[in-house]
């Protein structure tokens, strides 16, 4: 078996009697769709070896993919297959107990991350304003005298959601949402950050970078225990996952698209974020489980908003020369009146090459 492989192993435990059936729907509903996506069958071991009615049986399933991209496909392909959910909505009442885990070769093992890093200082309330921008129009953004800081950028292309921007405000104390001034443009959502659950940075003063924030809703139904282990996967994604230099996770206090976290990253370039995080086995082998709607531990609803642009300066932890001293110099005059509606006329602390 090639190194790059992925094992997957689907560990099932079925009630009493239902062994044949179980067995005979995987083969004919799932199985072929399966293969379809990518996936080789190596093997389905079952516990006893043979069928005692009264006894439960433990089934062991174990695919096999060609590599991560293969796992992506899969991935992606199970998302919109239909015969995926109905499945195992079809075969709950047979179920037990079913687990997930995945397995590669130790030999590709990758590096853990032993660097501290600094703590981020609070700086008052954080929102995100996502913008879709008018065709051929520079917005014009004119935020409120209490932001100490505004950064605006363009998604890239890769980006998942409609939203074209965002236009991200450190304020000093709550803001009234109808206060953000924005001209050619429309505002599709304001994203009020609440709580932060965790942040960390290994390179303040990060320029030239990219910042990447994913919004996500965890099911209010969600244990309080599964809600923290999610959080606490996340937040260990730095140590594994050497490419992100600053991070917080939060937890949304209001938003029109009821997002309850948002999860940002900082990179030193889009290699970090499209090859290192995506291809990282704690990525897909540990975290992606509380995302993909197939594993038992899911608790992530499959609407979420990927958004990623180029940063000129760091958003999560600027450096001294991209703080400004009491009121950003360069969004307002010392008596609290805009210097200028012109966002050309700012020095925007975040911007995106246009698309």
């Amino acid at each position: 078996m090639s190194a790059d492989a992925i094992v997957r192993i689907d560990d099932i435990t079925l009630a009493p009697g239902h062994r044949g059936h179980f067995v005979d729907l995987l083969r004919s509903q799932y199985v072929p769709g399966a293969q379809a996506r990518g996936l080789e069958l190596v093997d389905i071991a079952l516990t006893p070896p043979v069928d005692a009615p009264d006894l439960e049986t433990h089934v062991v399933i174990i695919w096999r993919l060609a590599g991560v991209d293969a796992f992506w496909h899969a991935r992606r392909a199970a998302m919109t297959d239909p015969s995926v959910p109905a499945f195992w909505d079809g075969t709950a009442d047979l179920v037990t107990r079913r687990t997930r885990r995945f397995e590669q070769s130790a030999l590709r093992a990758g590096s853990i991350e032993d660097d501290p890093a600094a703590a981020l200082p609070s700086r008052g309330v954080h929102y995100i304003v996502l913008l879709n921008l008018a065709d051929d129009t520079e917005p014009v953004l004119e935020p409120p005298c209490t932001v100490r800081r505004s950064c605006f950028g363009r998604h890239l292309p890769g980006t998942v959601g409609r939203p074209d921007a965002s236009w991200e405000l450190d304020a000093d104390e709550p803001l009234a949402i109808d206060a953000v001034a924005v001209t050619g443009a429309n505002v599709a959502d304001v994203v009020v950050f609440g709580d932060v659950v965790g942040a960390g940075a290994r390179a303040p003063g990060l320029r030239d970078g990219i910042k990447r924030t994913l919004l996500l809703m965890v099911d209010e139904h969600s244990r309080r225990a599964a809600v923290g282990a999610f959080e606490r996967d996340l937040l260990a994604m730095p140590r594994h996952i050497p490419a992100i230099r600053n991070w917080r996770l939060a937890r949304v206090a209001s938003s029109q698209g009821g997002w309850t976290h948002a999860w940002e990253q900082e990179y030193a370039g889009l290699s970090g974020l499209r090859d290192d995080y995506m291809r990282s086995p704690y990525h897909w082998g540990v975290v992606d489980g509380w995302f993909d709607a197939e594993d038992p531990r899911c608790i992530v609803a499959p609407e979420l908003l990927h958004l990623f642009y180029e940063a000129a300066a760091s958003v999560l932890a600027p450096g001294d020369g991209d703080e400004p001293p009491s009121r950003d110099p360069f969004d307002f005059a010392p008596d609290g009146s805009p210097v200028s509606s012109d966002m050309s006329a700012q020095r925007p602390c975040a911007r995106a090459a246009d698309l």
